[in-house]
């Protein structure tokens, strides 16, 4: 009897471990479920109204509380936007949201409970900030059923939750500056050629203009004026070619096949329409570009043989990209032409500031030379972000 009894306590023991474990392992599965469920909503689509309803809705069946509501806000103000909520509004009854008076779901920015008066009883709230470690974003609200009360495991999973919310809001503000970002960089750019094409032929345009006017003034002024006519037809047909070349540059992408496919695409467009030879010689087989680095490296390479078929008068032209042990990409173009006048009016004709300013963007040098047996040569070196040291600050952040 005396071991039967014990027996019995040693299985009801061991039946209680097994519940306990099993209750931990659904805790754990709940868990991880509601974790992926959160990352594959907000990392796979923008985050809108139906995204976090979504959430919300998982949050309800896997977290087992009530309803729940989102409200968000920007630059650290102390008002917020209800943006989301699976919540039915009672009839008769307030909200117990009150968006012009938010400091009592803000709160001192922790998790803390909000009790909020409903008829004989309170109807409780847990309150969770949405933040990371500089910008509050919001809160996240989940209502406690009556007789109720959230575990240790469902509090640290729904603050869990909230973190994820704040990730990948911060990772969106910065995809959003980084699109915007470019946006400028490029916008400058066009407005860069722009003025050193078009403008310039326009304000020669109108030099000439002003001759012709100054001419027919003048009693014999006909047979000179003739001449500015010819002077500004010419002037035109100019213009037009540079804007044709313009929205040609303008439409270029970058598709699938990377920098070298659009090389090969430059050298057949360019050869089909000058007389000018054109070799490439890519050997950058290691080199990892950014979809940045590539389209600068491509404007800087057109830009240069853009002035080899418009002005060097050369009858042979190469393009080399090569790459040393350290990382280092070096791009030269060379032509067999006239090489670089002296003056500097001419040198800006050429581009040369346009393609400096792209160096710069890419973080190195160009070098425009005569060479001694004829000719120019345009030498650009950079290395690639890829390869760059990072920084101390750009590991913290990065960290963050």
């Amino acid at each position: 009897n005396v071991m039967s009894a014990d027996l019995s306590r040693k299985y009801a023991d061991l039946e209680a471990r097994v519940r306990e474990k099993t209750i931990d392992l659904e805790q754990s599965n709940k868990s991880l479920e509601l974790l992926y469920n959160t990352s594959v909503l907000l990392n796979t689509g923008p985050l809108t109204e139906s995204t976090y309803r979504l959430l919300l809705d998982d949050v309800r069946k896997l977290v087992g509380a009530g309803p729940g509501t989102i409200c968000l806000t920007k630059h650290n103000d102390t008002r917020a936007l209800k943006l989301a909520s699976t919540r039915n509004p009672e009839p008769d009854r307030r909200d117990f949201c009150n968006p012009p008076e938010c400091a009592n779901c803000f709160g001192a920015g922790t998790t803390h409970l909000i009790d909020v008066p409903r008829g004989h009883g309170n109807l409780r709230v847990i309150s969770i900030p949405i933040r990371d470690q500089k910008h509050h974003h919001g809160v996240l609200l989940i209502e406690i059923p009556p007789g109720q009360r959230l575990a240790d495991w469902q509090t640290r999973l729904l603050e869990t939750v909230a973190q994820n919310i704040a990730n990948a809001i911060t990772i969106a503000e910065r995809d959003t500056e980084a699109r915007r970002l470019a946006l400028l960089e490029e916008r400058s750019v066009i407005a860069r050629e722009l003025h050193d094409s078009l403008a310039q032929s326009l304000s020669y345009l109108k030099i000439q203009v002003s001759r012709i006017s100054a001419a027919l003034r003048k009693p014999d002024g006909k047979t000179s004026a003739q001449a500015v006519v010819d002077e500004l037809r010419d002037g035109l047909n100019g213009a037009y070619r540079q804007l044709r070349e313009l929205l040609t540059t303008f439409r270029i992408k970058m598709d699938g096949h990377g920098l070298s496919k659009a090389l090969e695409e430059t050298v057949r467009e360019f050869a089909a329409r000058s007389d000018v030879k054109i070799e490439l010689q890519d050997r950058l087989y290691s080199a990892q570009l950014t979809a940045n680095e590539e389209i600068h490296t491509l404007q800087l390479v057109r830009e240069a043989i853009g002035n080899v078929v418009k002005h060097a008068q050369a009858r042979h032209a190469s393009i080399t990209l090569d790459s040393d042990d350290e990382g280092y990409v070096t791009v030269v173009v060379e032509d067999d032409g006239r090489g670089i006048p002296p003056s500097p009016q001419r040198r800006q004709h050429y581009g040369l500031a346009i393609m400096e300013e792209r160096a710069q963007i890419l973080g190195g040098n160009v070098k425009i030379n005569s060479k001694r047996e004829g000719g120019t040569r345009v030498e650009l070196d950079f290395l690639p972000s890829t390869r760059s040291p990072v920084t101390d600050s750009e590991s913290e952040t990065e960290t963050g």
